[in-house]
């Protein structure tokens, strides 16, 4: 088996996902301490602004970073989770990455997991949200020096990968 540590596992597990989009500055890992800052000169789509606002107007801690695609992300805390929004250039919505422990994750997820992984902990879980209100939910569990990481949505449970050290 390979040895990895968890945050390598997890930002490997998002590389898989099949969410569509070209993130080539920032990694998707819920770490809150290596926030980018807004690109100095850089002007923020008024379009992505808007429908930020609109989508998450409660949101607290807003910061908007251009990425090297010309897209935009907007870092932003929201009900005390840590999220990420992703636009492209035009200020279209993309998607929505929101990392959390397993207290916050929906009921029906945390139950089809735990049926399925009897003996295993959430360590943690990302929520990714797209549009045409698709979520996909990529979860690591961990037993002892096993860890495993799931991609759950309300019709699916798979098993992307297994480490152990």
């Amino acid at each position: 088996m390979k040895k990895l540590t968890a945050i390598s596992a997890f930002s490997i597990m998002l590389l898989g996902t099949h969410v569509q989009a070209q993130i080539t500055e920032y990694a998707f890992a819920g770490n809150s301490n290596s926030r980018p800052k807004t690109s100095v000169g850089a002007a923020i789509s008024s379009r992505a602004v808007n429908d930020f606002s609109k989508m998450y107007g409660s949101a607290a801690d807003v910061q908007w970073s251009q990425l090297k695609d010309k897209g935009f992300m907007c870092i932003f805390q929201l009900k005390g989770v840590d999220c990420r929004a992703y636009f492209n250039p035009n200020g279209t919505w993309h998607f929505t990455v929101a990392g959390y422990l397993e207290d916050h994750l929906p009921g029906n997820i945390r139950e089809t997991v735990h049926r399925n992984y009897y003996g295993y902990s959430i360590s943690y879980a990302q929520e990714i949200t797209m549009a045409m209100d698709k979520t996909v939910y990529m979860v690591q569990l961990t037993r002892g020096n096993t860890l495993k990481i799931l991609r759950v949505t309300s019709e699916d449970l798979e098993e992307l990968e297994e480490w152990t050290n």
